[in-house]
């Protein structure tokens, strides 16, 4: 999830990014449930991968991802800049301040208002 929550801008190519989301989260859960006892890793059916996502895991991700783009949307305004510039330009707090005219101080109260509000925004799924 905090992968995702992280890309905010929309992907060059929607529907490869929600196949790739979709693949990547059957590839965790199959590791979870072997991590927990449900598979011995053995069987022939652990190694076939189907890289072709189940049409209901690219409607919950394409969900997801609309659930925190309306969240990221809600934030304040100077508090989704310094969200975006820090997620989606992989800016550091230092260059942000400089970029905006803040202090670091300020880009880190942003950044933990922004990681507050979406952490509750996001809750519940």
């Amino acid at each position: 999830y905090v992968r995702m929550a992280a890309r905010t801008a929309k992907p060059d190519n929607e529907e490869a990014f929600l196949v790739r989301a979709a693949v990547n989260c059957g590839r965790d859960a199959h590791r979870r449930e072997k991590v927990r006892g449900g598979s011995d890793g053995d069987d022939a059916l652990d190694r076939l991968h189907d890289h072709a996502p189940m049409q209901d895991e690219a409607i919950i991700v394409r969900a997801r991802l609309k659930r925190v783009s309306e969240g990221i949307d809600r934030l304040p305004p100077r508090t989704r800049e310094v969200f975006l510039l820090q997620r989606m330009e992989n800016l550091k707090y230092r260059e942000i301040a400089e970029r905006l005219n803040i202090s670091q101080s300020g880009v880190e109260k942003h950044m933990a208002k922004a990681m507050t509000f979406l952490g509750d925004w996001t809750k519940d799924w």
